[in-house]
């Protein structure tokens, strides 16, 4: 007997513990808080093995077996095995949730939030008077502000709906207007959205089809008489993030990967892999496609891409039947649960534990009374006692599972649990820890490195990014058809990536293919116009076709380009690669097409140019040399040519050696020419020993 208490304790009291204090720890997102969470849900349920029945049984049974289809079919196995994880715990939690819901657990339930609410609204006010991101213990400001909804909602409709005493009435007015303050520092527009859905279903809930017509009246009023500039302050989100404003262009690009996938998805967890073959362009200074997403900000689109239409439809019917039931039973739990629906059709709050925690809670809220808690006396509920109170007529309102049943339910779940542990720690279908392994050889054992990148493209064969990579070191290892297959593969799967195009066209240009070596740099610069990388090559083409002018400009353009970025403050990687370019470089290119056509003081300008920006550019001097040279003055050639040896490295030695043999010779100067001969033939030897 008191064992059973003591572990009816633990499963009253643990859970709603856990969800309580889930917001305060970055909403439980991170990897090790999900997964502590999936082995205590595990552990609990192994423990009692037993649940309820409940109305949406049957939907969820039909829901999880299609996510496990579109798992089998995914295009990474290692993201859509751990949202498998996360969903099933999800459903344990459910189950483990209204085995023991009752009237004393909402109360705890709806206290907790309003409190957790409380303090994060608290907390986002003074991160907003400090300067600080107005974020809370979450991960973004839009979380927060949907968590806080979520109490403001709570608030609102048991003031609306169950009409309290005068007192709780006008403290519940306050957290109202405090909560809201909280949401409207954040800037969140979906917060808004949310907390319009909830009021919505107050109102409906109050006056039925009278509350929707009052409901809409009221947002018509709202729009018409607030000025223009007050409404785009409120919709202001992210200090005029230019993404945050694509939402219409994102859902289309989900309309795309469904179009595409439309059965089985892409597999759990892998809208992110398939966004980029859909992905727009986001125009700011310096780039346009250095924006993409891992979600479709609407969790209705990210179901149907990642596990297909009829899972959507099974999610959708799990959605009916709770708010059927939420419709009769629970309108306040009703309310809260639309105004997180609200928010997942803008945002992805379905993607934060904190926030999914509260959504199974107020869906256990709006489902346990049919579970046998609670029976209709006369119209009026009659609440059977606590949990804590029986615990042997428990038995009588559960489904039980038999001790046959209970053995193999067991089973799985230890299963489930080694399993979810090694997938863990070990990571065995886990690319990224390949790419991480790849990296650190890249520059030291570049062979090691495209082994490792090999095993990351096994498992992961739809990211264009380790694919790109593999083929760059493919080509380093002479393995020239398997480099360009792969390119051409990172091309499919993300054909708004630059670079790709770029490797494909440095590869063609090597191979003296210069028509093909332009077709694929036109396509880079048209993905990104700034790519400075892409520009150098394509100058370079153009002086192999012999079109001079088209060179000159591209140089100079580069070089404009270059100066205007400098001292910019970047925000990404990606356009740091972008704008990434040895300028010292681009200058002595420059210098030497216009020595080559005879323009000899623009070449000179331009050679001290790279000079100046790297001083240890042995070619620059070696250019230099060879403009004096031409010009006959034999001296300043000298004295450039004497720094080209000095800073050039020992394969180039040789060559720049060479040249300053031509100049003694127009000095007439045999000794050092000696002395340079002999030099050259002891480094032809040194040359020689190292290759053998």
């Amino acid at each position: 007997m008191q064992k059973n208490k003591i572990l009816l304790l633990t499963t009253y009291y643990l859970p709603l513990t856990a969800v309580l204090l889930t917001p305060f720890f970055n909403g439980s997102k991170d990897p090790a808080a999900i997964f502590i969470f999936e082995t205590v849900i595990f552990v609990l349920f192994f423990i009692i093995s037993n649940f309820r029945k409940t109305d949406i049984d049957v939907p969820i049974s039909i829901f999880f077996i299609l996510v496990i289809f579109s798992t089998l079919d995914t295009v990474y196995f290692d993201s859509s095995i751990n949202a498998l994880m996360l969903l099933i715990s999800y459903i344990i939690f459910f189950y483990c949730i209204i085995s023991v819901y009752d009237e004393q657990f909402k109360k705890y339930f709806y206290a907790g939030l309003i409190s957790v609410s409380f303090i994060l609204s608290l907390l986002i006010i003074i991160q907003t008077l400090s300067g600080i991101t107005p974020k809370a213990t979450m991960p973004n400001p839009n979380m927060a502000a949907g968590y806080i909804t979520a109490g403001a909602s709570l608030v609102l409709s048991i003031l609306i709906l169950e009409k309290p005493k005068l007192k709780i009435m006008m403290l519940y007015c306050l957290l109202f207007l405090f909560f809201w303050l909280a949401i409207a520092l954040t800037h969140s527009r979906g917060g808004l959205f949310s907390l319009i859905c909830g009021i919505a279903a107050v109102l409906y809930f109050k006056f039925k089809k009278l509350g929707i017509i009052i409901f809409t009246v009221g947002i018509l009023v709202i729009f018409i008489s607030i000025p223009k500039k007050t409404l785009t302050d409120i919709a202001k989100i992210d200090g005029g993030d230019s993404y945050a404003l694509k939402r219409p262009a994102i859902w289309k690009a989900a309309i795309g990967i469904i179009k595409e996938k439309p059965v089985l998805g892409t597999g759990p967890g892998n809208f992110e892999l398939l966004f980029y073959k859909y992905n727009f362009p986001v125009d700011n200074l310096s780039s346009r496609y250095s924006k993409n997403t891992r979600f479709a900000h609407n969790e209705f689109l990210q179901i149907a891409a990642e596990g297909g239409l009829f899972t959507l439809f099974a999610f959708l019917f799990i959605l009916a039947v709770v708010i059927k039931n939420g419709i009769k039973s629970s309108p306040v739990s009703t309310v809260v649960l639309s105004s997180i629906i609200g928010h997942s059709l803008v945002d992805f709050n379905l993607h934060l534990p904190a926030l999914v925690f509260v959504a199974i809670i107020l869906s256990s809220d709006i489902l346990y009374e049919n579970c046998g808690q609670e029976k209709r006396i006369g119209g009026m509920r009659d609440f059977s006692p606590s949990p804590m109170e029986q615990i042997h007529t428990n038995c009588s309102r559960e489904f039980i599972l038999g001790k046959f049943n209970k053995k193999y339910i067991r089973l799985f779940l230890a299963i489930i649990l080694i399993f979810n542990t090694v997938n863990f720690f070990v990571k065995p279908f886990n690319a990224e820890k390949y790419k991480i392994l790849a990296d650190k050889f890249i520059k030291t054992n570049p062979e090691k490195a495209l082994e490792f990148y090999q095993k990351a493209v096994k498992f992961s064969p739809n990211n264009f990014e380790y694919r790109r990579i593999a083929a760059e070191l493919f080509y380093d290892d002479g393995a020239i058809l398997e480099a360009i297959k792969n390119l051409k593969k990172s091309i499919e799967l993300n054909p708004k990536n630059p670079f790709a195009f770029t490797s494909l066209s440095n590869i063609y240009y090597e191979l003296s293919e210069f028509n093909k070596a332009e077709y694929y740099l036109l396509n880079s610069l048209n993905i990104e116009p700034n790519y400075l990388a892409a520009k150098y090559l394509l100058a370079k083409i153009n002086e192999k076709q012999n079109k001079i002018d088209a060179a000159l400009k591209e140089y100079t353009n580069i070089i404009s380009t270059y100066k205007f970025f400098s001292g910019t403050s970047l925000s990404s990687g990606y356009e740091k690669t972008l704008l990434s370019i040895d300028i010292s470089s681009v200058y002595n290119s420059l210098g030497f097409l216009q020595m080559s056509i005879g323009k000899f003081n623009d070449a000179i300008y331009n050679y001290e140019l790279s000079i100046k920006t790297n001083p240890e550019n042995a070619q620059a001097y070696s250019n230099l040399a060879s403009v004096y040279f031409i010009k006959k003055n034999y001296r300043e050639a000298l004295r450039y040519g004497k720094l080209a040896v000095f800073y050039a490295d020992a394969q180039e030695k040789i060559y720049h050696l060479k040249n300053l043999i031509l100049i003694y010779k127009e000095l007439g100067e045999q000794t050092e020419i000696q002395n340079l001969t002999k030099k050259i033939k002891v480094l032809e030897g040194q040359k020689n020993v190292t290759e053998r």
